[in-house]
C-alpha cells in the first residue's frame, strides 16, 4: 500500500506549537527594565568604590607626609643647642634654642623655631680666640 504523497511546502513546514513562539514585547520590555537596573547598580557601585579607592590613596599620602614632617622634626629638635666646638662667648643655647608662637606666623600660622649651630670646619682649634684664623667657625648649616 501506498503512503499518499504530502506537497513539498507542508513537508518541510514545523508543526505550530503554542509555547515555542517567542517572547512578546511585554516580557521583552520587563527583561530590559530588570537588566537596566542590574547595570545601574553595578556602575554605581563601581563609582563608589573609585571613590573610597582615592580618598584611601589621599590618606595614605597625607599620612606619609605627615611621617616625613615628624621625622624631620625630631632631627631638628635633637640638634637644638648642639654645638662641636666651643668659643670664649658662647652665648648660644637656653631658651633661644626652641620657640614655639600660637597664631604668630606667616599669614596667622602657627611656627617652631629651633636655633643651632652646624658643624665646625675642619682642622679648627676648639680652644683658639674667636676671630682668629684658626678659630673654630661654624659652616653655615645652622
Amino acid at each position: 500500500m501506498r503512503q499518499p504523497t504530502r506537497s513539498l511546502s507542508r513537508r518541510f513546514q514545523r508543526p505550530v506549537n503554542r509555547h515555542t513562539r517567542g517572547f512578546t514585547l511585554v516580557e521583552v520590555m520587563v527583561g530590559m527594565v530588570i537588566s537596566l537596573l542590574l547595570l545601574l547598580a553595578a556602575s554605581s557601585l563601581f563609582i563608589a568604590q573609585q571613590r573610597t579607592n582615592a580618598t584611601q590613596g589621599d590618606v595614605a599620602e597625607i599620612h606619609e607626609n605627615a611621617r616625613a614632617i615628624s621625622q624631620l622634626m625630631q632631627r631638628e629638635a635633637r640638634q637644638a643647642g648642639y654645638s662641636d666646638f666651643e668659643f670664649a662667648n658662647n652665648t648660644w643655647g637656653g631658651a633661644e634654642t626652641i620657640e614655639a608662637s600660637n597664631d604668630d606666623g606667616v599669614n596667622r600660622s602657627d611656627s617652631l623655631t629651633l636655633r643651632y649651630f652646624g658643624a665646625s670646619g675642619p682642622g679648627a682649634d676648639p680652644w683658639a680666640v674667636p676671630g682668629t684664623p684658626s678659630a673654630a667657625t661654624p659652616d653655615g648649616t645652622a
